[in-house]
């Protein structure tokens, strides 16, 4: 029983910390997807370095947050893609959006006009990809995403290398994140609910800080009923807001049945309004089961974080 109380205790300070403030980060927090091409027959996983030790086999996950000590070689064909879960990133006008850090610079040190490059992706969804453009090497560069008319705000950023030479061979990525001015915090908490309903904020979501799940399960707690109140509440001074519920998953067991369990979520968050007067035109639902995580799958903290439903508006 202690630890129970334990565990939820942290869970609930976790997410109670978006009631305090918006997540103010613009660094990558979850490596979405990660290829090697096996380029380089030295190593069999992706190699880089830190400081002076390199090459070096080094995790994907040293990329994360705010890294600008580790790099990644990523040799022709190797790709990392980054996931944006606090944050996303929009097309600021009159400024570039995106930023690419790299190690070192191949140009300078084999003397060659040649660097090593890298294409770069977008994608809002993690699904459909747009190409940006190719960046070099000599540690920076800056992107902008008015060149191809992206209007959706980016949640993931894919970097592919293009060459394999210099030493390490290979693109170094160090990190990828929004430039100042095309940052978004996307997620408010519920003590944010007055700001949320009062104003037209686009892109961002708001999280029911109590309106979390067991495992396996889509019943509301009496904590998530106080939370959905106050949304209650905000819908009826604000009757022309229409809201979109989205239910999201673990990934515990399989995708069509996490997909199918979220749904259920979101009915239920649903069916709670509409049971206190909401109108059904103004709350419609989706899951999305296990493919959006606010937080690693790999612990039971970061799970039941996961185990979630989050309101947007549609209007």
């Amino acid at each position: 029983m202690f630890y129970k109380y334990f565990f939820l205790f942290h869970v609930w300070l976790f997410i109670g910390s978006l009631s305090a403030q918006s997540l103010e980060s613009k660094y990558p927090d979850i490596i979405y997807d990660a290829y090697y091409s096996g380029l380089n027959p030295k190593f069999d996983s992706f190699y880089g370095g830190v400081s002076s030790q390199y090459p070096i086999s080094v995790d994907p996950e040293r990329l994360l947050e705010d890294n600008d000590a580790w790099f990644i070689s990523l040799p022709k064909g190797s790709f990392i893609v980054y996931q944006y879960t606090n944050n996303a990133i929009f097309n600021a006008p009159d400024q570039d959006d995106i930023i690419i850090i790299e190690n070192g610079c191949c140009r300078l040190e084999r003397k060659s006009k040649n660097p090593e490059r890298a294409k770069v992706y977008v994608s809002g969804d993690g699904v459909n990809y747009s190409f940006l453009g190719i960046v070099d090497d000599c540690e920076k560069s800056t992107l902008d995403l008015e060149t191809i008319s992206f209007d959706e705000v980016v949640r993931f950023i894919k970097i592919e290398g293009l060459d394999y030479k210099c030493n390490p061979e290979g693109f170094d990525l160090k990190n990828a994140y929004a430039l100042p001015g095309a940052n978004i915090d996307l997620y408010m908490g519920i003590n944010h609910a007055n700001e949320f309903f009062n104003n037209q904020i686009e892109n961002r979501i708001l999280i029911l800080d109590h309106v979390y799940f067991s495992n396996d399960s889509y019943a509301i707690s009496h904590e998530g009923q106080r939370d959905l109140n106050i949304i209650i509440q905000n819908l009826n001074k604000h009757p022309d807001v229409n809201i979109h519920l989205v239910g999201h998953t673990d990934n515990n067991a399989s995708e069509s049945y996490n997909l199918h369990l979220s749904i259920k979520r979101a009915n239920a968050v649903q069916a709670y309004l509409l049971n206190n007067g909401i109108d059904p035109q103004r709350v419609s639902i989706e899951g999305r089961g296990e493919t959006e995580p606010l937080k690693p799958n790999t612990t039971e903290s970061g799970r039941a974080i996961n185990r979630r439903v989050e309101l947007r508006r549609l209007n």
